[in-house]
């Protein structure tokens, strides 16, 4: 029987600030659902969670809590817990998703793709100089700062539709990219890899909504583009090619032009799409997931079925 560590960066921290509490919903609703596909593995016989004492807790008899606040980090609580294999979540924004990996692997094992790999795709630069070296189709980058229409302007390091803007104008920061506006359907997918092998769990639409001069991501439909699995499959091969050292669940965003898909960013993380995916995909194929997480089984080769799932961000 095994026993795995489960934390999420918003979830885990001693102190919230303001900022924290758009994202925070969101953060625990994902953190509840690991917990949740987790905990219906009959071969896990714990799961420990670090979590702050003010959020409450996802109960199960599998449980057990240990919490952050009153001056009591996340770091403090790791040193003294069991060298148990941690399943780490962490945004992209200001390199966090790194610097927490890196933290948390001094004290104890993670499950997550190397530090090499999060590295290249925790920045949306490196993503994309990475993407043109293999061939690999993708949004680009334009180096202009005044343009005829507008263009995207995103963080180099951000998460989702994290501060992304359509600006003509904007004065140029070496922390922002600037990248054509693609109209087309907007996508994701979710794959699980493992030593450059990959299999796509989910092709996903996005909901997206634009408010003045903002894109905003408000949800996604889980199975939404499940006709378009043969060459979003072809984009995972490619990715998983690529890159030594991706692990577990990888989110992939998409953009249609012109009939082709193109990348827009890679993510080496849960994504909060997997609110939806147990059921989606179905409580055995769950299984297989947490299955792979626990004992490296990967024997996932094809979904019986796909619900279509709407979640809201």
């Amino acid at each position: 029987m095994k026993k795995i560590i489960i934390i999420e960066y918003f979830t885990s921290k001693a102190t919230m600030q303001s900022k924290d509490k758009k994202i925070l919903g969101e953060a625990t609703k994902l953190t509840n659902s690991l917990i949740k596909v987790f905990t219906l593995n009959e071969k896990i016989k714990e799961i420990l969670i670090i979590r702050n004492l003010n959020i409450e807790e996802y109960e199960n008899i599998k449980t057990r809590y240990f919490k952050t606040g009153n001056n009591k980090s996340f770091l403090e609580i790791l040193k003294l817990l069991p060298k148990y294999p941690v399943l780490v979540v962490a945004p992209e924004t200001r390199n966090i998703s790194v610097n927490f990996q890196k933290k948390i692997s001094n004290y104890l094992p993670v499950l997550h793709s190397s530090l090499s790999a999060n590295k290249i795709l925790s920045s949306k630069l490196k993503t994309i100089k990475h993407l043109n070296k293999y061939g690999i189709k993708n949004t680009g980058l334009l180096k202009k700062t005044k343009f005829k229409n507008r263009v995207v302007i995103k963080n180099n390091y951000g998460t989702g539709s994290e501060d992304v803007k359509l600006l003509k104008k904007f004065k140029n920061s070496r922390s922002k990219i600037i990248q054509n506006f693609y109209p087309g359907i907007k996508g994701s997918f979710m794959m699980i890899c493992y030593k450059r092998k990959n299999f796509v769990i989910s092709c996903n639409k996005q909901i997206n909504e634009m408010y003045k001069n903002r894109f905003i991501q408000t949800g996604v439909i889980l199975g939404g583009l499940e006709n378009e699995r043969e060459k979003i499959q072809r984009i995972a091969d490619k990715i998983t090619n690529s890159i030594e050292g991706l692990f577990g669940i990888i989110g992939v965003d998409i953009v249609k032009f012109k009939g082709e898909w193109h990348i827009i960013e890679v993510n080496p993380r849960f994504t909060s799409a997997f609110i939806g995916l147990y059921d989606s995909i179905g409580e055995e194929m769950v299984k297989r997931i947490t299955d792979f997480y626990v004992f490296r089984k990967f024997k996932i080769r094809k979904l019986k079925s796909v619900n279509k799932v709407r979640v809201y961000f």
